[in-house]
């Protein structure tokens, strides 16, 4: 078991392989590295981190005196379930990105990740997906368009989209969502 901390009454345990840096349950984590002249160790202090571009937060402890970005989920589950089986990822079992105590993550298989993402509504599909050039209703207006015989080359060049999107609108493959 790894070795433990009391700060502010609240446990905390040393991250494997992080010389200084502890976190507790829910994903708080303390420091007490100290950087600059006369580097080491001294008192332990709280580590804010940041979120990153997907909405992660991420602290970046460092390592062989190098700062190395992680996640706060995957800096739980390390500590507090142990390492990273091979092939699996960190799920967040109720979909919010920043909630990391230990009873909201698991180490799951890719599969098991995104079903995760499709129960919890968080799967940029449709207009959600930032590369989305249609919206739901024009979508909806190109399968109309389909059904009374409009050519696909007309629709993609009313709507500024390939031929091969319209084809794949046109046969469920993508925008599937859309009744």
């Amino acid at each position: 078991m790894a070795a433990t901390i009391l700060f502010d009454g609240v446990e905390y345990r040393k991250i494997p392989e992080h010389d200084g840096y502890a976190v507790s349950r829910d994903g708080q984590l303390i420091s007490c590295r100290v950087t600059g002249p006369g580097a080491g160790l001294g008192k332990w202090r709280r580590l804010l981190g940041s979120t990153n571009n997907d909405g992660y937060r991420q602290v970046s402890p460092c390592v062989s005196g190098v700062p190395a970005k992680k996640t706060v989920h995957a800096l739980v589950l390390l500590t507090w379930v142990g390492p990273r089986p091979d092939g699996m990822e960190c799920r967040h079992l109720n979909g919010n990105r920043i909630d990391n105590r230990v009873e909201n993550l698991r180490w799951g298989s890719r599969a098991e990740n995104l079903q995760d993402r499709e129960t919890h509504g968080t799967v940029a599909v449709g207009e959600s997906n930032g590369l989305a050039k249609l919206t739901e209703s024009e979508v909806r207006v190109i399968r109309d368009l389909i059904r009374v015989k409009v050519a696909i080359a007309e629709i993609a060049r009313l709507y500024g989209v390939g031929t091969t999107t319209v084809w794949n609108i046109a046969h469920g493959r993508t925008w599937s969502h859309v009744k």
